[in-house]
């Protein structure tokens, strides 16, 4: 006869970007709750990043789920895919045979996100409860999930965001973060430049004493394209690298309508970025030296004084804990995603200046208050073994 194991609360995991606050979750709840990670093989590029999330998860206090398992709550995050492939597959049409669960709960992966195959989930899994960190900007540019929640209600529970109030890295302490987006609102090299360009500006309006942290993006384990550098396998010295910034600044000029460096060929261009961002990392204190290249989210909360960054997810997490962003990119330029445009009508940022707090009003006190924790340490029930 196959053993079962049983456990209060299952935590399916696909990617650390899918569900950020699993971390969060084990280390506030483990001590409450017998807590399993339940992990497929990988759909994606699996890098150190996701090791040191799985190990970080572990570490914490939960553990790996490798059979028939029992639990009163799972949790499943967003996830994509068609049947009989992926995670689809993994969650949907193999994993109800060897896991008994009482209800299923959805972490939709942010702020802004709905919950992709809800009608497979629905039938698959049962209608679950849905985690939305917050009910009004719940499924804000995927419509279909709001249109099938109209003919298919399905209870939302509002639980805010765990990263402040319950953090991982309490310790995590900076004056000022610079993030670098997502490559996505970025169309070519001189857009490209222009993002690097302001970010330098802004770092140079800081005091020279501030304590600056820089976050790579997490998309790889050393961060995204955006963050490429030049000069730095140099060992060029920070001097002569502030001097080349200032060269540059010179020949900043127009031709016409045209600005100098948009008139560049995009191998010149990339490489004058490329020294911008060596006077980037040169300035800042590299965050990944110290911690792993979790979420943005997990840091945030030990900023003091401003985030800078461009267009990014970041600035969401930013608002709701209100910490101040001085914006490097253009929100109103053409083709971006959809979600930078909705982020744009939530908090106004095509009117920030400098560092602004113009956003925090789009969060409520009640929307800060409700806690995804609480809500799991008052609603999960334990698990008799013995039956």
């Amino acid at each position: 006869m196959n053993k079962t194991d049983h456990f209060d609360l299952i935590l399916v995991y696909t990617s650390h970007r899918r569900h950020e606050p699993y971390i969060n979750i084990i280390k506030y709840l483990s001590k409450h709750f017998s807590i399993g990670l339940l992990k497929f093989e990988p759909k994606h590029k699996w890098g150190a990043i996701e090791e040191s999330y799985v190990q970080k998860c572990l570490d914490s206090g939960a553990s790996l789920v490798k059979g028939k398992s029992q639990c009163h709550t799972l949790i499943i995050p967003r996830f994509g895919g068609n049947p009989g492939s992926g995670y689809f597959k993994d969650i949907l049409e193999d994993m109800p045979e060897y896991i008994n669960f009482e209800r299923v709960l959805i972490w939709p992966a942010g702020m802004l996100h709905g919950v992709l195959n809800i009608d497979y989930i629905c039938r698959y899994l049962g209608d679950p409860v849905i985690l939305a960190p917050n009910k009004i900007y719940f499924a804000s540019f995927e419509t279909e999930v709001k249109e099938f929640m109209q003919e298919h209600p399905l209870e939302v529970v509002e639980v805010g965001l765990p990263y402040a109030k319950h953090p991982v890295f309490e310790n995590f302490s900076t004056d000022y973060m610079v993030a670098y987006p997502s490559h996505v609102a970025i169309q070519n090299q001189y857009q490209y430049y222009l993002l690097i360009k302001n970010m330098v500006s802004a770092l140079k309006s800081l005091p020279e004493t501030a304590r600056v942290t820089l976050k790579p993006h997490n998309v790889r384990d050393t961060g995204n394209r955006l963050s490429g550098t030049f000069l730095s396998k140099y060992k060029i010295p920070f001097w002569f690298i502030q001097l080349l910034i200032t060269i540059f600044k010179i020949f900043d000029f127009s031709i016409g309508s045209k600005p100098v460096y948009q008139l560049l060929p995009d191998k010149i261009i990339s490489r004058i970025t490329a020294i911008h961002n060596d006077y980037i990392f040169y300035r800042c204190d590299n965050l990944l030296n110290e911690y792993p290249g979790f979420g943005i989210e997990h840091f945030i909360h030990g900023i003091k004084k401003g985030l800078i960054t461009g267009l990014s997810t970041s600035i969401i997490y930013a608002m709701f804990e209100k910490k101040p962003v001085y914006l490097c990119d253009n929100p109103l330029k053409k083709d971006i995603p959809k979600s930078y445009e909705l982020m744009n009508t939530m908090f106004n940022m095509s009117q920030w200046k400098g560092f602004s707090d113009e956003g925090f009003s789009g969060f409520n006190d009640s929307d800060r208050s409700a806690d995804l924790i609480e809500y799991l340490r008052k609603t999960v029930k334990k698990v008799d073994a013995g039956k």
